[in-house]
């Protein structure tokens, strides 16, 4: 979740309240923006980057930046725009230069007609390799008689003679550059095919040639079989390959306030004629059009990576329990959204429900699990776990396997930590020491909490990385309040020399902070778990979506040989992330990466600090091409997991 720098001081939560509420709301204007506006709001992004920007000089060096002299060309190119929509899209490619998932400009329309378009071709779907799965078609393009081309299960590899993946790399990156290249294919796989004006440029073409590999629902069947099969038998099955064929369909583009509308009376019909009582609630739902690159909300309700759903109003409920540590749950890629879905439960006023969806029944529908498997959590466990026996050469394993899908759970860190602990506890008593933890597509959260869980999986002092903190004002802010208001004098003490150091360091133009190591920002809370009688096997699950603290959770495990990784290079979001409220006159939301974690290698029994984690991610110990494996529940990369176990590399088969 994103919080404001009004959360930085204890006095002013009261005005950081209203201006969430306020601010953060704030759409677009409905009056062409003047030139001597255009040049206020650039000058304020600039003013952003100046005193909050914590990588600056790492990406001027990275990347070959003429700071100076891009912001003097971004000015020059903001007076030229003729629209505003040009000028917001000149906004964003200017924040896409720095190449930082934590770096990014949102843009609202508020509810209000006449204020974003939207062009569309009506079906969502997710990235498989270099091409696209479709998983949904629009209501409006699947009532009763239509022939729309598209179905649910169609495989799309090129948009108008061109390969997707050539469509981002080229273009898509420009107003959106998360730094890592598989991170932004699977990031705008979706957006490729649904564009929102406030976010991205509209298609030049009236129509959209689609390259359509036609599977079925049928084929989509086969396919899983020959899984299935291949699987017991430890062989790979090879299955026809569908034709090829040319699909060609309009460009629909409308304004994105008639377009929410006509979706939600669509989908409110459906939820009508589905229900045959009186219930107060429809399963068809309110249509949740989002936009990834825009980062505020302009409808209600939408979707995760992971396919679960959020509730808006959470991220404003979570920001009441702000605290002077708050930046500690900001080690996350904000908005991990996989695009629209019309799959949203509504209330009798056809207003949109939340699914109360614990983790262990999305662990259930988005991963491939054995009915067979022993359950050992609760099921409102906030990390379900569980254990399966493993068969390869006639040897038998039991394995357990834990769903660590985020950082930023809604329980208390204290209650999780202490359920995680548990969970280890129980696996060591019934003799079960090998582990497998599913971090897949895990977008992050509290740098605490994850700190925690890595100690506790060792019975030894765990080495924690460094973190350098922008010698800004807001982090002094931070320290100075925790010197005055700490639990303790020696926490005060410790917090003092923080601030201390921040303010020298400042004065001597220094713009990072000499680094610190980042468990001084939780003392004395980083103990061995000494109820652990050693150290377990244990291997983690992680792919290009993991980012944040599941970057630092991988590389804490990986640089202190508690875990081999395996799976795809991890997206490299490495520091924290403060959201920006906002520019005077487009009222541009402007995320910002406020630190950077260095990761600190143990080799000899020597803790060394090595490179960034920002744009370099982890590489897995094993790599291996997860975005392909998504229609699979990621069977694959945890079958490679177990193998590991095993120790060896030979094909094993699960007993099922």
């Amino acid at each position: 979740m994103t919080f404001s720098k009004a959360f930085f001081s204890a006095q002013s939560f009261a005005l950081g309240m209203s201006l969430v509420f306020l601010s953060a709301c704030d759409p677009v204007p409905s009056k062409i923006l003047t030139p001597s506006q255009k040049e206020a709001d650039m000058k304020w992004i600039y003013s952003i980057f100046d005193e909050h920007y914590a990588p600056l000089d790492y990406k001027i060096k990275r990347y070959n930046l003429n700071y100076e002299d891009l912001k003097n060309q971004y000015l020059n190119r903001a007076a030229a725009t003729a629209t505003n929509e040009e000028f917001y899209q000149l906004m964003k490619k200017f924040i896409s230069e720095f190449k930082d998932a934590h770096t990014s400009g949102s843009l609202s329309d508020g509810g209000f007609p006449h204020r974003s378009k939207i062009a569309y071709l009506g079906f969502s779907g997710k990235r498989k390799g270099d091409s696209y799965i479709v998983t949904e078609v629009l209501p409006t393009l699947k009532k009763k008689g239509s022939r729309f081309p598209i179905q649910v299960g169609d495989e799309i590899v090129e948009l108008d003679g061109k390969p997707l993946k050539n469509w981002i790399t080229e273009d898509s990156i420009r107003l959106e550059n998360l730094g890592q290249d598989e991170s932004n294919l699977t990031f705008h796989m979706n957006r490729l095919f649904t564009r929102v004006s406030l976010a991205q440029e509209l298609p030049k073409e009236v129509n959209a040639v689609l390259t359509v590999k036609k599977h079925g629902v049928l084929g989509e069947l086969k396919k899983r079989l020959r899984e299935e099969i291949g699987e017991v038998l430890g062989l790979e099955i090879e299955g026809e390959e569908a034709e090829s064929s040319r699909v060609t369909v309009p460009w629909i583009v409308k304004d994105l306030y008639d377009f929410k509308k006509e979706q939600k009376d669509a989908t409110s019909v459906a939820s009508s004629a589905e229900e045959a009582d009186d219930s107060d609630e429809g399963k068809a739902g309110f249509l949740a059009l989002k936009d990834p690159g825009n980062g505020v909300l302009s409808y209600i309700g939408f979707r995760n990576f992971d396919g679960s759903f959020q509730n808006p109003m959470g991220m404003t409920r979570q920001l009441l329990d702000r605290t002077r540590l708050a930046f500690l749950d900001t080690f996350y890629i904000p908005d991990q959204i996989e695009s629209w879905t019309s799959d949203v439960t509504v209330d009798g006023k056809g207003l949109p429900v939340t699914p109360a969806q614990t983790p262990l029944e999305k662990f259930k529908k988005l991963r491939s699990i054995s009915p067979e498997v022993r359950w050992i959590t609760k099921d409102d466990a906030t990390y379900p776990t569980y254990i399966s026996q493993e068969v390869k050469d006639n040897r038998v394993k039991l394995v357990a396997t834990l769903y660590l899908d985020t950082f930023s759970p809604k329980a208390k860190t204290a209650d999780v930590v202490k359920e995680f602990k548990d969970t280890l506890d129980h696996l060591a008593f019934i003799g079960v020491s090998d582990l497998i933890i599913d971090s897949v597509n895990n977008g992050g959260g509290s740098l605490a909490l994850g700190m925690k869980l890595a100690q506790a999986l060792s019975p030894e002092k765990v080495e924690m990385p460094g973190i350098q903190f922008r010698n800004s004002q807001s982090w002094m802010n931070q320290f100075e309040g925790l010197s005055l208001e700490g639990p303790s004098d020696a926490e005060r003490e410790l917090a003092r020399r923080v601030y201390t150091q921040l303010v020298d360091e400042d004065k001597k133009g220094m713009r990072l902070s000499t680094p610190v190591n980042a468990d001084i920002l939780i003392p004395f809370e980083l103990q061995p778990n000494e109820e652990l009688p050693e150290k377990m096997n244990v291997i983690l699950m992680v792919n290009e979506m993991c980012a944040s603290m599941c970057d630092i959770f991988a590389g804490i495990l990986q640089d202190n040989h508690l875990a081999k990784v395996i799976g795809s290079r991890t997206m490299g979001a490495g520091g924290n992330v403060v959201t920006h409220y906002q520019a005077p006159n487009s009222h541009l939301a402007l995320r910002q990466t406020e630190s950077l974690i260095i990761r600190r290698v143990v080799k000899n029994g020597k803790a060394e600090l090595a490179e960034y984690i920002e744009n370099n991610g982890i590489v897995p110990d094993i790599e291996m091409n997860v975005s392909e494996m998504s229609e699979s529940k990621y069977r694959r990369l945890r079958d490679k997991a177990v193998e590991q176990l095993f120790g060896g590399n030979k094909k094993q088969r699960r007993k099922r």
